[in-house]
This record gives structure tokens, sequence and C-alpha cells, in this order.
């Protein structure tokens, strides 16, 4: 995102380093959000909450009304409002070819809007860095 001061154009960038993903389940089978499951796993991480994610198999890359209810009521309650970070939401999605031959992973990493229109969304730009050494350059840090 961008602050300016009186015409200055300068900006302001935020760089997150997401290590690891943990996968916890804090949805309830009725829709309800169990927050003392989520608070407890921040109380006992060393690392601090940024967002959370989704992974739903042959979908596409955009939030369904129910996580648009998740993201909010997270946001409303784990993060400050007077906090510039608002938490990012990492939808995750795979498919395969027909006969199978080809495997695809794909993600797209938004963060919700502050004010009127904070149920809606922004792309944020994603470098995503492979863990093997490959021969190829293409394979070594690529934008999604």
């Amino acid at each position: 995102y961008r602050v300016s001061d009186r015409g200055s154009n300068d900006e302001k960038r935020t760089t997150l380093s997401i290590q690891a993903l943990r996968p916890i389940a804090f949805v309830n089978k009725d829709g309800s959000i169990d927050l003392d499951a989520v608070r407890s796993i921040i109380d006992n991480e060393k690392g601090t909450l940024i967002g959370w994610y989704s992974f739903r198999g042959n979908s596409p890359l955009r939030p369904s009304m129910k996580e648009v209810f998740i993201h909010t009521k997270l946001k409303s309650e784990l993060f400050k409002a007077e906090d510039d970070l608002t938490p990012i939401f990492m939808m995750l999605t795979s498919s395969t070819a027909v006969n199978f031959s080809t495997h695809s992973f794909d993600c797209r990493i938004v963060r919700s809007c502050n004010g009127p229109s904070e149920n809606l969304f922004r792309p944020l730009e994603l470098q995503i860095k492979n863990l093997s050494h490959s021969t190829g350059a293409e394979y070594d840090t690529f934008s999604a």
C-alpha cells in the first residue's frame, strides 16, 4: 500500500516471510468460530498471527461468503482496529489434468480493506522461493 506526505511519493512496503503454515481447525460444524482455540495457539507460539488460509481443491481463488464471514470475525476479534496491519487470507487450490499427467498448485493472498468497504479484498504481491536447488533458473523464485 502507499502512504504519501504532501505530494511525496514515498512508498511504505511491508514484507512478510511465511516459513510455515500451522493447520488448526477453528470453525465449528455449526459455522461458529472457536476463538479460544485460536487464542490458545497464539499464546503458545513464539510467532505472530498474521492471517489464515483455506485449502480447497479444484476451486477458484476468490473468497467464498463463508470465508468472508470468517475473515471479518477474526479481524474484529483478534486484530486491533488501530493497527496498521490487517490480517491476510491465503487461498490455496490444486487441480490435475484429465489424464493426471500434470498437477497444479495455485495460491493467492489477499488483505481486507479498512473502512466502509472492509468486506472487499485486495490482492497482495506474492513471491515464492522454492526450497530445492535446480538447474533451471525459472524454478528458483517466481511471482504469483
